[in-house]
């Protein structure tokens, strides 16, 4: 169940639309640039401002040198008494869901009948749901290098003008990812796309369609987390 955890940040400073993959190991990695400190500050302010949204996504996931697979849904997030609340609700496969209510965190797998249960402290993904829970602060879990020339050629191609691209590479040793990349738009700092690369595979996660970051509770949907009557539980650490 753990491609279901990875894309965790992805939607938390707000994703807008659909972009064509180009792989970044294909250009050299840039230099931290203190000139980049305000993009960071944008993305970070996106999501700090922001009390709900809904959206529907994509998710491609590939392990190792196999072939990419893509998982779809919806994804609802508030910010709920300080804390942020999300859940994803997968279409394809239909019936898997992922979410946390800013304690813990849960994974149904509707084809097994189960469900993982974790406190989010323990969990190996302690920096990505930091920003689920609220609390996260990009600078301080995350160092940062832009990579130019991976972003001249997607203008040069014409898949993107305006993107900032920035790799963020964890500072915990025991991180379960080896670094996140950031495709941002540079006059909002909305993320547009997450690239999330582990040892063992990547990631890509994508928000269908351009969706409203609301900046206060009206019109917020509800949220549920809790497993299916039935379902057998496999518990991580308390």
């Amino acid at each position: 169940m753990h491609g279901m955890f990875i894309p965790t940040l992805a939607f938390l400073m707000g994703l807008t639309g659909t972009m064509l993959a180009v792989e970044p190991e294909a250009f050299a990695e840039d230099v931290p640039s203190e000139s980049d400190e305000p993009l960071i500050a944008k993305m970070q302010d996106v999501y700090d401002g922001t009390q709900w949204f809904q959206t529907d996504f994509v998710q491609t996931f590939r392990v190792g040198g196999g072939k990419a697979k893509k998982s779809k849904g919806r994804v609802i997030w508030l910010r709920d008494e300080g804390k942020g609340r999300v859940r994803f609700d997968y279409k394809d496969p239909d019936g898997n869901f992922f979410c946390t209510d800013g304690s813990e965190m849960l994974a149904y797998q509707k084809t097994e009948n189960q469900h993982f249960r974790s406190k989010v402290e323990k969990s190996e993904h302690a920096a990505a749901l930091s920003f689920l829970t609220g609390i996260g602060k990009l600078r301080e879990n995350f160092n940062f290098s832009r990579e130019r020339k991976l972003e001249e050629s997607l203008e040069k191609s014409g898949k993107s003008k305006g993107i900032a691209i920035l790799k963020a590479t964890p500072m915990a040793a025991d991180s379960a990812y080896k670094s996140i990349t950031f495709f941002v738009d540079s006059p909002t700092g909305e993320i547009r796309r997450v690239r999330v690369t582990r040892e063992d595979g990547e990631n890509f996660f994508d928000f269908q369609g351009r969706p409203k970051f609301m900046k206060d509770k009206k019109g917020s949907p509800a949220f549920s987390c809790k497993a299916p009557d039935g379902s057998s539980e496999i518990r991580g650490e308390k």
